[in-house]
């Protein structure tokens, strides 16, 4: 999938180093062997590799 507007990422400065990123994507592709293509919104955390329970409790495993 493709963002559709740049700069989607959202970086806050009291969880530095947790990507958060949110937005509309366009998407193409195959399955089952048939060009798919359409538009969605999709949201993503945990794609930086730190655990989100370094800030929100647990042991960060």
């Amino acid at each position: 999938s493709y963002a559709v507007l740049p700069q989607q990422e959202f970086q806050a400065a009291a969880t530095p180093g947790l990507g958060y990123w949110e937005g509309a994507v366009d998407y193409r592709g195959t399955r089952a062997g048939k060009a798919v293509r359409g538009r969605g919104y999709l949201e993503m955390t945990g794609y930086s590799g730190r655990s989100m329970s370094l800030w929100f409790g647990g042991d960060g495993e």
